[in-house]
């Protein structure tokens, strides 16, 4: 099983699901979520890295006006691939590109 896939399952399987306050419900990684990085997976080790982090930054996209702060783990230790995430948003794209300027 691929790196990507065997995280994914990990999440699916070992880690509690995190209380969803506003809904009062809970979050699960959906049947949909595992099959796109198994699809993703089954192409290459990098696919399955991107299709994850595409479904990071969706998801930090549709739950940001209702969370407070975000965690994000660094699979394997990869901590680039954990700060990928956050180039969705608008303030760290902002950032980057103001570090850019001044560099």
């Amino acid at each position: 099983m691929p790196e990507e896939k065997r995280y994914a399952a990990a999440q699916l399987d070992e880690i509690p699901p995190v209380p969803c306050c506003i809904q009062n419900s809970r979050r699960r990684v959906t049947p949909e979520i595992m099959e796109r990085m198994r699809v993703a997976s089954n192409i290459s080790k990098e696919a399955g890295r991107d299709e994850g982090l595409k479904i990071a930054r969706e998801s930090l996209l549709e739950v940001r006006d209702l969370i407070q702060g975000v965690q994000v783990s660094a699979p394997f230790g990869n901590v680039k691939y954990a700060l990928e995430v956050f180039n969705v948003l608008p303030e760290f794209s902002n950032e980057k590109e103001a570090t850019a300027q001044v560099i």
